[in-house]
Formats: structure tokens, sequence, C-alpha cells
């Protein structure tokens, strides 16, 4: 049976879609994983309300079954250094695995390619989780470039009572950055994003146990392109391709 696939842009005022988006975002994932996704921070809703609002760096597209509007999933593109990188592509489920995925990710290039210069986008960017066999194989029949992994780890959340000698340091501190996202910050430079004050994703293996004294996070994941002999939630496999190869592998 085929399935007629309607475009739509995603607009401040479209209150209801916001929520299936975020409905969707937090069940696409393995339940370990997501808690440390910025999805799952009560700041998200807040955040993609902001970003839809700004059409030169930020896009979201979602789809509807035409004839029964129900909803079928979404995407969304961020601008970067002059490239395009593809945030998300969902499905919801009653949609996955009836080759539906191609044909929202097709319309979505043609629209970003149609609404901006011949050329404006050089290359495609994204990332996938390595559990994820089936986009995976999508994306790399797609012949896109491999780009490296980086690892998720899941640290043992050391023992705060016992660490009463640690000491904060200056040098450390929690901020909120433009976006209201809480980020632990080392000498001026990011180095985690605490979700939900609850949750820490560190992207370096190297910090002070003071910092984490400081915050006493419940959980806490390391992602690094480092081997480091910890429990592995997940890898993150980094893609990267050509715009418009990818839009004639599509065709």
């Amino acid at each position: 049976m085929t399935i007629n696939i309607e475009l739509n842009e995603l607009y401040y005022t479209d209150t209801g879609v916001f929520f299936k988006i975020l409905e969707l975002l937090r069940n696409s994932y393995d339940p370990e994983l997501t808690q440390y996704l910025i999805y799952s921070d009560d700041n998200y809703l807040n955040y993609l309300k902001k970003i839809s609002l700004d059409k030169r760096n930020n896009w979201i597209f979602y789809f509807l079954e035409s004839e029964t509007s129900r909803f079928i999933g979404f995407t969304i593109f961020k601008k970067i250094n002059g490239n395009v990188f593809l945030n998300q592509l969902v499905l919801d489920k009653e949609f996955q695995r009836k080759g539906l995925g191609k044909e929202v990710f097709l319309l979505s290039l043609q629209r970003l390619e149609s609404s901006h210069p011949k050329g404006y986008f050089k290359y495609l960017e994204l990332e996938a989780f390595a559990s994820n066999l089936y986009i995976n194989r999508f994306y790399r029949e797609l012949e896109m470039d491999f780009c490296g992994t980086k690892n998720w780890y899941r640290l043992k959340v050391p023992d705060f009572n016992r660490a009463a000698g640690y000491q904060y340091q200056e040098n450390y501190d929690l901020i909120s950055d433009e976006h209201n996202f809480s980020q632990l910050i080392h000498n001026e430079s990011p180095i985690g994003t605490f979700i939900n004050n609850k949750y820490l994703r560190l992207n370096t293996e190297k910090f002070s146990l003071a910092a984490l004294k400081k915050i006493s996070p419940s959980g806490i994941c390391i992602t690094t392109r480092s081997e480091l002999d910890m429990p592995i939630i997940d890898k993150s496999i980094a893609y990267r391709s050509p715009l418009s190869r990818i839009l004639y592998n599509l065709t």
C-alpha cells in the first residue's frame, strides 16, 4: 500500500507538533543512553521552539500521511561551518521499515536545496549510534564517508561521602549556556552537559573528582574517541558526504 507523504516546515505556533517530536525523541533510544541525551533535559522543548525561529541556521520538517494526517516523523537540520548537519531523522514506529525514511530524507534535502542558492551547502554531516544497524546500513548504501567513531562510556559514580577531603577547585564552574542548558566549565571551556541537574555527560576523560563532587551527579557518561577500560553504552559513528552525492543516490 502506497503512503503519500506531506512535508511541512515547523513553526513556533505548531504547539502540538513540538510535543509529538519530543515524545518520539525520548522514545527512540535505549533508556540508559537517553538519560544522557540533551533531548531528555526539561529545557529541550524551549530550545526546540527557539531554534524554530532561526530559519537561517536551523530547519525542522515534519511529515504527515496526506490522507489521514497521521504523524509520520520529522527531520532536524543545522548549519555548521557552512555545511548542513542532520541532527535527527526519526519516524514513528508505525511507519518504520516501510522505506519511508529514504523518502523523508529526500524530501527534506530537496526542500533545503530549493530554498538556498545552488551550492550553498557543500557537505552533509551526521552521526548515528552503532546500535542502530538499520540506519547505519542506510547511510552506507548512500555512499556516505566514514569519519570516525566516539565511545560512550558509563562511569561509576564516586562515593562523594568518602571524598570529603576533596575541595572544589575554582577553575571548575557550572553555568547556563545561551540555550539555558547546564554546562560544566573547566578553565573557561565546556567539558560536559548536566542533564536535568542529574545526569552528567562529559566530553573528556580528563576531569577532577572535585568537579564532580560539586554537582554530585546520579549518573556519569564519558564520550571520547579514546579507548578506555570502562563499560560501554554505545558508539556514535560520524558520516560526511557531498550533498550532491546523497541526492543522486536517493533518486
